[in-house]
């Protein structure tokens, strides 16, 4: 507290010039709140011109900090509004259903998943409440279970439940987490059919092989049973998600040069014309990558050519590097190449369809393959065609860039 302030060296007149111009006396305290001074009050020019004492300060330092209390709540109730609103956007983004029940099964409250589910098209059912009877009635804490919902619903869920006990060591809410499971289960049913399927035809097979005494016939019969249990464990690996690969640093087109080593001997005795002298012109690059997976995918190329070409047909592989990656199209020339090589045969779900449908009595899952190893190479695939007799595959995977 100053009085007089005109004769405090600490006084700057022209910043009272814009503010009152006639300041006397002065008196200001921090606003302190849990021991931290965050802002002050001042008041100035007390009646009668007398200079503030200090039952002044008291009890402007009492208000002082009661604002001081004050502000912090607000901001405090400012804050866990802004996390409520956060966490309640959350809680209705969620594609799962999300329920919290009373220990009676009431619902406290819940989710848009939970409305889309129980209720579809706005309409009140007791789909919910019969629901929320069978899991809330289970003996354990925590657990999980399948119900199928039936008519208007139609759909199978998944839930697991955690009860929540109050500080007595209580029961006092349920929270229940529910997932739509019914396509997951009709992805299910289609591949135990799928696979009844190609089972069913390898038995055949290998009966046919164990009673084949002509070795030409017989060498056929296996090569066609190898062939039909490689696309078993592509569909596997395909089904099961990404493809995990193991990097390491080496010359991409010294790897292509191995394949092509192995390969050309079979592409000569099938008499296709096969041309690369472009690819092996330009400047070999360093990827990080798997090696056996991009042997799988060069071995992929030449492979086809040989199942789909015939004599006389062409095949060449070509490449160019284009900023950070290297693209490669393999080149098919062939009266029949495009009715054995689509841009349909890149998706294996398609090929599976039409195995169940029966528009297709084979399944070549190698293309399908090949991109799935380029995905996981962070590459692209794709396929295009160019009538009367022409079809390009094309992938790209990314190089190591000299530093």
């Amino acid at each position: 507290r100053i009085h007089r302030v005109r004769d405090d060296p600490r006084f700057n007149s022209d910043v009272d010039c814009k503010l009152t111009g006639s300041t006397q006396s002065i008196l200001c305290v921090p606003m302190v709140a849990k021991d931290k001074i965050i802002g002050t009050i001042q008041v100035i020019n007390k009646p009668d011109d007398e200079g503030f004492c200090k039952s002044d300060e008291e009890a402007l330092q009492a208000f002082a900090n009661q604002a001081a209390i004050a502000i912090e709540r607000f901001r405090l109730h400012e804050t866990l509004h802004a996390q409520a609103q956060r966490i309640q956007g959350i809680f209705e983004a969620l594609t799962d259903g999300i329920i919290v029940v009373d220990t009676a099964g009431n619902p406290i409250m819940y989710n848009r998943a939970v409305e889309d589910m129980f209720f579809p098209g706005g309409l009140q059912n007791y789909a919910l409440t019969t629901y929320l009877s069978n899991v809330i009635r289970r003996e354990t804490p925590i657990g999980s279970s399948e119900v199928v919902l039936f008519k208007p619903h139609n759909i199978i869920l998944s839930n697991r439940y955690v009860t929540l006990s109050d500080s007595n060591g209580q029961p006092c809410e349920v929270v229940v987490s529910i997932r739509n499971i019914t396509e997951q289960h009709g992805i299910d049913r289609r591949f135990s059919q799928f696979y009844a399927i190609m089972l069913h035809n390898l038995n055949k097979l290998m009966k046919k092989v164990s009673s084949e005494k002509n070795v030409k016939k017989l060498r056929k019969l296996l090569k066609k049973q190898r062939f039909l249990i490689r696309n078993l464990l592509f569909l596997s690996e395909l089904k099961s998600g990404p493809l995990r690969i193991e990097k390491s640093t080496f010359d991409l087109i010294s790897t292509y040069l191995g394949v092509k080593a192995k390969m050309e001997s079979q592409i000569a005795k099938r008499g296709i014309v096969f041309n690369d002298s472009q690819l092996c012109q330009i400047q070999s690059p360093k990827v990080g990558a798997e090696r056996r997976r991009m042997v799988q995918v060069f071995f992929t190329l030449f492979d086809r050519a040989i199942k789909t070409l015939s004599r006389g047909e062409s095949f060449s592989i070509s490449g160019h590097i284009l900023g950070e990656k290297i693209s490669f199209e393999g080149k098919f020339l062939g009266k029949s190449v495009q009715n054995f090589i689509t841009p349909q045969c890149l998706d294996w779900n398609i090929q599976v369809d039409r195995i169940l449908s029966g528009e297709d009595r084979s399944l070549n899952l190698d293309l399908a393959f090949l991109r799935h190893i380029v995905l996981a190479h962070k590459g692209a695939t794709e396929i295009s065609t160019k009538p009367p007799n022409e079809v390009i595959v094309r992938f790209d995977v990314p190089i190591l860039l000299e530093s």
